[in-house]
């Protein structure tokens, strides 16, 4: 308890200490009213912006939207002799892989529009395979139709060989006819 109560005692006049410096510091920075002209002349020591500035296709923020690694900055107090001049840049690694990724998506895009294009052309194509195979499954049936037709004309209606023959002709039929409709 003891230990609590003298920690207690110590941040409060670190506390207070740094309370006062704080104060003294701002009081010893803050400027005088009475400037001689080479004071007034001088440039700040440091500009600190926040917000926004007008620029000319209307209004730009002072915070970075992307952040990065900083490449390059100008010392303090640069003096800028041209427009448009670089004061400060980022590393663009991210931005150029961010515009490789876009340019990727356009292209595969433009394939899916390419492949999108050709289905129709697919489409009827297959619909004349399918057309095909269906003619197909129907001449199978006309020809087993006739071989029943030759095959069981000679043959003895009451025989149990003919009921076989004629078993197999309809189960033959009934496949054929199950393929016609998976087609």
């Amino acid at each position: 308890m003891r230990t609590f109560v003298i920690l207690g005692i110590i941040l409060i006049l670190a506390s207070i200490v740094g309370a006062k410096f704080a104060l003294d510091h701002q009081t010893a920075a803050a400027p005088s009213t009475h400037k001689n002209a080479s004071e007034a002349n001088q440039l700040p020591d440091k500009i600190v912006c926040w917000g926004f500035f007008d620029v000319e296709p209307g209004e730009a923020r002072l915070y970075p939207t992307q952040f990065g690694r900083v490449v390059e900055v100008k010392p303090e107090n640069y003096q800028v002799k041209e427009a448009g001049e670089v004061l400060l840049q980022v590393d663009d690694k991210l931005a150029r892989l961010d515009v490789e990724k876009a340019k990727a998506s356009v292209k595969a895009a433009q394939n899916q529009v390419a492949e999108a294009r050709k289905l129709p052309d697919l489409y009827k194509l297959q619909m004349e395979q399918q057309n095909s195979a269906i003619a197909g499954i129907d001449h199978e049936i006309q020809k087993l139709k006739l071989e029943e037709k030759t095959s069981i004309g000679s043959l003895i209606e009451d025989d149990p060989k003919t009921k076989n023959i004629r078993e197999l002709f309809k189960v033959g039929l009934a496949l054929l006819g199950e393929k016609k409709k998976a087609a």
